[in-house]
């Protein structure tokens, strides 16, 4: 079993950004240190609330993080969680992930994902409804641009022959991880051998269900026992289930109202 954990950087009262940012990175090297597996970073913009608000998220800059995560620390895996592909251009995201992993030594974990916050879309101009096919053609243009030359003539991108440089450490590319929720999305991911990020509001039930569809599909795709299936939940230690809920409510609402 591997352990990691989630950062969206939350920004809690009484707290500003520069004291959550590097409260974390302080997290990234102790995490390092301790044997952690994995450390995973987020990607959100804006917010439509008031300048003082207790922000959900203040991770705009997921590739500059993921960066500096490299750089101050010498084993953990770095993982996105996600990239929200329909937001960029899918060949510098290629350059920056490439140099991510150089940076890193070949410890990245390329997670990626549709997005789903309509005031992000509307903000970028672009349209929701657009990103499944968006985010399919970008990944593509990615994964071609790590492993050699190439051209793409696509429904939203053109690339003339190019080589993409550098190239990431890991051959041909870093992992592959999308962001999954419906049972057709999570078809789509195994059938291209990509391993499945999951949602941490998914019910126990539904998690089983769709990990026994998982490795069913994985099967007969011939991927049995070659993807990874990361189950996301809270986790809080503390001497009995009742105490750790008394210490734990308050973050835990909190956390949940910053949601709406």
């Amino acid at each position: 079993m591997k352990f990691g954990q989630f950062y969206l950087l939350e920004t809690p009262p009484g707290k500003d950004h520069v004291e959550v940012y590097h409260e974390a990175f302080n997290q990234f090297k102790l995490m390092d240190e301790t044997g952690w597996d994995s450390l995973w970073l987020a990607e959100h913009h804006f917010d439509h609330r008031a300048p003082d608000a207790n922000y959900y998220s203040i991770t705009p800059s997921i590739h500059t993080m993921a960066a500096y995560a490299a750089a101050i620390t010498e084993q953990i895996k770095i993982g996105t969680a996600v990239v929200v592909l329909p937001f960029h251009n899918p060949v510098i995201v290629a350059e920056d992930f490439a140099t991510v992993d150089i940076m890193s030594r070949g410890r990245l974990l390329f997670g990626v994902g549709r997005g789903y916050q309509v005031e992000e879309f509307y903000n970028w101009g672009i349209d929701p409804e657009e990103s499944r096919d968006r985010f399919q053609e970008e990944l593509e243009i990615i994964l071609k641009a790590w492993e050699g030359p190439f051209e793409y003539d696509g429904k939203f991108h053109k690339v003339r022959k190019i080589n993409v440089i550098p190239k990431p450490v890991q051959t041909p590319h870093p992992p592959v991880y999308v962001a999954a929720v419906s049972p057709s999305t999570y078809e789509w991911v195994i059938k291209k051998g990509y391993n499945v990020l999951t949602s941490f509001l998914h019910p126990y039930d539904q998690v089983f269900e769709l990990y026994e569809a998982y490795h069913k599909t994985a099967e007969a795709a011939g991927f049995a026992g070659k993807l990874e299936f990361p189950l996301a939940r809270f986790l809080y230690v503390s001497d009995t289930t009742a105490k750790a809920i008394e210490e734990c409510r308050e973050q835990l609402m909190w956390y949940f109202r910053t949601l709406l």
